[in-house]
């Protein structure tokens, strides 16, 4: 997404880029933290549950695995809403990044956050989508992802700023999430799936 930030963002005002930069960098290291175990251990059982025609197993361990996700990502997403400010001056207000600065971060991190948790999600099912030998799939959401995100920030930064960049990221993410989730659960008990 930073290269289509890196077109939109300098049309918004000055200093939007970096604190779009910065606040992906916050969210792919907390969804990092949130999916590195839940993704280590999912993909090699959903591949075995698949490779050995457990269909109802790949199925019922990939729901599991997104409500556990959903579980752990909604609270952290929450408590980072509403401590926006003091995480932004935790991690980052130090040398030339001054108040102003946290306080313009804290105007896009929020929506930021609420694509987070659509994200995370989406990398699980990817996972799943990878299990069953899909590659297919996950590419062709992955350049429709972009083409979203690209349209969806021309659209909202020309309404509302930076802010819009941000609120794009967030739509962009939870689109591609239930267009995923329906893409993957889809006729899940169809023999010849």
């Amino acid at each position: 997404y930073q290269a289509i930030d890196s077109y939109w963002a300098p049309l918004t005002g000055v200093g939007n880029l970096a604190y779009l930069s910065y606040s992906q960098r916050l969210l792919i290291g907390i969804g990092s933290l949130i999916i590195a175990g839940p993704s280590v251990i999912l993909g090699p059982r959903l591949a075995k549950a698949y490779v050995d025609n457990r269909i109802e197993v790949y199925y019922s361990e990939l729901k599991l695995s997104i409500k556990i996700i959903l579980l752990c990502v909604v609270p952290v997403a929450i408590v980072l809403i509403i401590f926006t400010i003091p995480s932004i001056e935790l991690v980052f207000e130090r040398g030339e990044f001054s108040k102003f600065d946290t306080v313009n971060m804290s105007n896009l991190l929020p929506f930021m956050i609420v694509g987070m948790v659509a994200m995370v999600n989406v990398v699980i099912l990817f996972r799943a989508l990878f299990a069953k030998d899909n590659y297919k799939i996950p590419a062709i959401l992955g350049a429709t992802c972009a083409i979203s995100y690209f349209l969806l920030s021309g659209i909202f930064s020309n309404l509302f700023g930076g802010v819009g960049i941000a609120l794009a990221y967030a739509l962009t993410w939870w689109l591609v999430f239930f267009v995923t989730l329906w893409l993957t659960f889809h006729g899940q008990f169809d023999q010849n799936d």
